[in-house]
């Protein structure tokens, strides 16, 4: 019961989902989408009923905020937004974020708090423990005075730890977004603990810019003449702790986001 439920929330949250559709076809995808995550939360959970019951010396070690209900889920959704970005974290081609710098401080399945390491010494954070969402929403709501969905184009330029994803989301359902996500190391390991691909509507694309992936400034570019093809302009909706980072400096100084 508490899986369909959680299930069930999380694919009403979707773009476009309604239990009480009665588009046949509509409601037979969201089905699907339920049964799935319903059976794969299911099978966590046992996983852990089975881990806590074991015999501490021989019980195998488990992270219990991995999710992989969750990575499984959004592993699916990224190959629409970015088939080449879900082929290399599927096949395991991405590296450690841990090892890139970042340290994620876990709140059960929400959307994390995220640190990175600089060069320094120092560090930059991504959002407080607790204000997080609070920044994100502020954040939104000034982009918003300004936004307009039928003349703009949102693009998130390294959202960081995504809570700016999911407020814009929120804000303006069933828009579609452009991401441009320089660190995959990250976001590969936020889908494993947590869930908010779900949010992003059809139309939606994540660019990986990031020299792993040899064709990334090609794919930007086709994303700016989409962009410009629909007779929209760009919007860059930035997150103020990432914007200051020189690699998300090179990034805006791009033409393409210019």
């Amino acid at each position: 019961h508490i899986s369909k439920n959680k299930a069930e929330d999380i694919c009403n949250e979707s773009p476009g989902s309604n239990l009480q559709s009665k588009d046949a076809p509509g409601q037979l995808l969201l089905y699907s989408r339920r049964a799935l995550l319903t059976a794969a939360i299911c099978e966590e959970l046992k996983a852990d009923i089975d881990h806590a019951a074991s015999t501490l010396g021989n019980a195998p070690q488990r992270d219990p905020q991995d999710f992989k209900s969750f990575f499984e889920m959004s592993l699916r959704l990224l190959e629409k937004f970015s088939p080449e970005l879900a082929s290399a974290i599927a096949a395991g081609k991405i590296p450690a974020a841990e090892a890139e710098g970042f340290s994620l401080h876990l709140r059960f399945e929400d959307i994390p708090h995220v640190s990175k390491l600089l060069p320094d010494g120092g560090k930059v954070q991504f959002g407080g423990l607790l204000s997080g969402a609070d920044e994100a929403h502020r954040i939104v709501a000034e982009f918003a005075k300004t936004f307009d969905p039928k003349q703009h184009a949102a693009v998130l330029v390294a959202p960081g730890n995504y809570a700016l994803v999911e407020e814009f989301s929120n804000s303006f359902p069933g828009v579609p977004c452009l991401i441009v996500e320089p660190w995959p190391s990250l976001l590969a390991e936020l889908l494993h603990r947590c869930c908010f691909l779900h949010r992003l509507p059809e139309g939606s694309s994540i660019i990986a810019a990031n020299g792993a992936f040899k064709k990334w400034r090609k794919s930007l570019s086709k994303a700016a003449f989409i962009i410009k093809s629909h007779h929209l302009e760009p919007r860059l909706l930035l997150n103020p702790k990432t914007a200051e980072l020189p690699e998300v400096k090179e990034l805006l100084a791009l033409e393409e986001l210019s």
